[in-house]
């Protein structure tokens, strides 16, 4: 209650501290508390007190481990290394989180917008480059079901999830083992896909 205390008051620095505290206490309590206290001192070190990525990602990572059915350390994780252009280690991270969905179980701290609205979006956005359209397909899908059609880039997860339904059409046809003979093997063909 200290940590949220300060962070409401903006006092960055001691927020921080007091929910370290409260992460590494040794008597366990609600273990909830735990998790967010280290996933909240992971967001103040994040984007208020601008540590280091390395602090950063060690509290994100023990939020996660305390817990590891809910998905937000996973995003923000995630998040950092999408920015970046690390599609390659943020899109595990965006799949577990997808893949552990909405916690309700939990029912302390819930973030149902990165549940149903950021993880599936940039899942959707990683999943065309990793060739998995199959869960490009899913998150798209999760997204507008989700989400209203005014919501922020709506449009572009529902082009997506156009193109994966293509996709997935066209990859179970192929394992129908449709074979194509051509008249002149050696003749180059051009093929347009719309």
């Amino acid at each position: 209650y200290l940590g949220q205390t300060y962070n409401f008051l903006k006092n960055h620095e001691k927020a921080f501290e007091y929910y370290v505290k409260r992460g590494n206490h040794v008597e366990e309590g609600f273990i909830q508390e735990k998790v967010d206290a280290f996933f909240e001192a992971a967001r103040i070190a994040n984007f208020a007190l601008n540590k280091s990525w390395e602090e950063c990602e060690v509290l994100y990572k023990r939020a996660y481990e305390l817990d590891t059915s809910r998905p937000e350390s996973l995003y923000f994780m995630g998040i950092y290394y999408f920015l970046k252009g690390e599609i390659n280690k943020a899109y595990p991270l965006f799949l577990k989180a997808f893949e552990n969905g909405y916690p309700i179980h939990r029912q302390y701290c819930l973030k149902p917008t990165i549940s149903y609205e950021f993880v599936p979006k940039f899942l959707t956005l990683c999943c065309y480059d990793k060739e998995d359209y199959e869960n490009g397909e899913k998150a798209s899908k999760l997204f507008l079901d989700k989400n209203k059609p005014t919501a922020e880039n709506y449009n572009i997860v529902l082009d997506w999830h156009k193109i994966f339904v293509l996709l997935n059409k066209s990859r179970r046809q192929l394992k129908n083992e449709i074979v194509i003979n051509y008249p002149n093997p050696l003749k180059p063909l051009c093929v347009f896909v719309a």
